[in-house]
């Protein structure tokens, strides 16, 4: 039971949280949270990666942002890629 209680808790971080770094980073919310998330895996921090994890996930939600998606694809799309030779 503690542990639903410590999770439910933490959705509401989250959602704050989300809010704050779209109101501070605009459009760019998405990604300052996956390289908050890459930096602190890379440090070996697995609970502050796992939570810029989950933030990136909510801001993706709020914004409408397809997940996984990398720049090329998203090119691609819209049509800018670059020709091939």
């Amino acid at each position: 039971m503690k542990i639903w209680w410590k999770r439910l808790s933490q959705g509401d971080v989250i959602e704050s949280e989300a809010a704050q770094f779209l109101k501070a980073h605009g459009d760019r919310a998405y990604e300052v949270a996956r390289k908050a998330a890459r930096t602190a895996r890379n440090k070996r921090d697995h609970r502050q990666a796992r939570h810029y994890s989950h933030l990136a996930f909510r801001i993706s939600e709020l914004t409408k942002q397809e997940v996984g998606l990398d720049t090329a694809t998203r090119m691609a799309e819209v049509g800018t890629a670059a020709p091939t030779s």
